[in-house]
């Protein structure tokens, strides 16, 4: 085993979280390997963010799902009391639509299913089905783990819940097909939040980084990753340094809009080898 590969998994065994202001935060060993070493390490190709536009999203949103379809944008907002299904005009920011969740469900993934919308929740187990339409609440399912992030290939959904798997579930019934077991130079990749599926591979954020990981969703390995670092320079001091997660993707335009939890902007980005290549 690499050294590398070796701090990366001594950094898994000395993760351990604690529960602050109702959020899972990780705890990392302060003398072990970083993603970013082994993100760099491990030879895949690493593209980086080229910003396009950036506009206004209300600070106080704690993003936990983003999706974009037919020219709007779908958010999911965590916290309790606080937890929403809203759209958004991708060009002002501007909220069009707000649909609050039942004080007690916390917010988390989002994702577009045929006609309908799909919503998870944190640690309730539950699940909230939308129309598209009128984004009308017309059902739910439950499901056993933590609701994470959620996106589909269009033939299964498929949803994260912090640890390193992805769960494939049924769009009918979202029974479990497959759980995938995601890794990065042969190590388990944790903490997998946001997900977006773009082009046969899914795109992850990873809770507390500024890195996303492009996972092959037949292996689970990670075939690439987008350092996002230099978004962080575009957010003014003010505003705390609360993770990247948000990832939409445009079809039409072959674009992406990122955002973080309580981000005073959504940015719309390319991911290109180098900064200028469009």
């Amino acid at each position: 085993m690499a050294k590398t590969e070796l701090s990366y998994t001594i950094l898994q065994l000395y993760r351990f979280t604690v529960v602050l202001i109702g959020l899972t935060v990780p705890i990392r060993c302060l003398f072990c390997a970083t993603l970013s070493d082994v993100i760099y390490s491990s030879r895949i190709p690493v593209y980086q963010v080229d910003v396009l536009s950036e506009m206004p999203h209300n600070p106080l949103s704690f993003t936990q799902g983003l999706f974009f379809h037919d020219g709007v944008l779908y958010e999911s907002i965590g916290q309790y009391g606080e937890s929403s299904l809203q759209t958004l005009d991708p060009k002002t920011g501007e909220a069009l639509r707000v649909i609050p969740l039942d004080p007690a469900l916390f917010g988390e993934g989002l994702s577009l299913c045929d006609d309908k919308i799909v919503q998870l929740t944190w640690r309730e187990g539950v699940a909230m089905i939308y129309n598209l339409s009128d984004l009308a609440i017309v059902g739910s399912w439950r499901y056993e783990t933590e609701g994470w992030g959620l996106t589909t290939d269009d033939r299964r959904l498929i949803m994260s819940d912090g640890s390193p798997f992805l769960y494939y579930r049924s769009t009918t019934d979202f029974s479990l097909d497959t759980k995938l077991p995601v890794t990065i130079a042969g190590q388990p990749v944790q903490w997998l939040n946001e997900l977006e599926f773009v082009k046969g591979r899914v795109y992850a954020n990873i809770l507390s980084e500024d890195y996303i990981v492009v996972i092959d969703p037949t292996t689970g390995n990670v075939v690439e990753a987008v350092d996002a670092r230099i978004l962080r320079e575009k957010i003014p001091p003010k505003f705390p340094p609360d993770p990247l997660n948000g990832i939409a993707y445009d079809s039409t335009s072959g674009d992406f809009f990122l955002t973080g939890k309580l981000w005073p902007s959504i940015f719309r980005v390319r991911f290109v080898k180098n900064i200028g290549e469009r």
